[in-house]
């Protein structure tokens, strides 16, 4: 079973239904409830989306949040991730903090829709849509 990291983008795109992403994003995080890949999230996404969510005026965020800390493994970030995020060649420190979480965690392939954000990454950097093309392969 593939270990995949969803940077927080992939994840406000089912929240938040964005129109243009929703369809990939809801195959997702179909294949990952039914178990079909494990999906790791950094724990700055649930603040990220927290914030978005509450801008849109969203009520139920506990028990968003509960089920999606069910579905999603979240990664521990400590010292040691932070000074590795901190001296890798990443301009955002959050996507090396992610980047770093995603390599800790052993994930396969970083699912993001902002790929020029982690060309400095050490593992492979694919769009949502690439990456369910290639499980179809």
């Amino acid at each position: 079973m593939d270990r995949i990291f969803l940077d927080t983008n992939v994840v406000l795109d089912l929240l938040l239904k964005r129109k243009e992403f929703l369809t990939d994003a809801i195959r997702l995080f179909t294949l990952i409830e039914y178990k079909k890949i494990e999906a790791v999230v950094c724990p700055v996404t649930y603040t990220t989306a927290s914030y978005f969510l509450s801008r849109e005026k969203y009520q139920n965020q506990d028990e968003l949040f509960t089920w999606l800390s069910i579905l999603l493994k979240t990664a521990v970030v400590d010292g040691e991730i932070i000074q590795k995020a901190l001296h890798s060649k990443f301009r955002d420190f959050e996507d090396s903090v992610q980047h770093q979480c995603a390599i800790n965690e052993g994930c396969k392939v970083i699912i993001t829709r902002n790929r020029k954000y982690f060309q400095h990454a050490l593992l492979p950097v694919m769009l949502p849509k690439e990456y369910l093309a290639s499980l179809e392969k």
